[in-house]
């Protein structure tokens, strides 16, 4: 009965030197992002925002579709008006 005690005693003491050795890896990585976004922000760089995943598609279409095509798409949308002549 002992020994099962100290295996699991044993087992529990590994992975919670398995978690925190992961706890301080994230914490250093988590330093390193706030340090990149200071200089970013001295820089004058743009804060990052989350975005969602409907503004996420759109952008990834936007960049896809060459400028004839979405220049007709947006033809199609009653009211649109674009800046530059096809």
């Amino acid at each position: 009965m002992t020994t099962l005690m100290e295996q699991e005693k044993q087992r529990i003491s590994q992975r919670l030197a398995r978690l925190d050795a992961e706890r301080e890896k994230l914490s250093g990585e988590l330093d390193e992002l706030e340090i990149a976004e200071r200089v970013l922000a001295r820089l004058g760089g743009k804060r990052l925002q989350p975005r969602s995943k409907g503004e996420h598609a759109r952008e990834k279409r936007r960049r896809v579709l060459p400028r004839r095509v979405e220049a007709e798409a947006n033809r199609k949308r009653p009211g649109f008006r674009s800046a530059t002549p096809v």
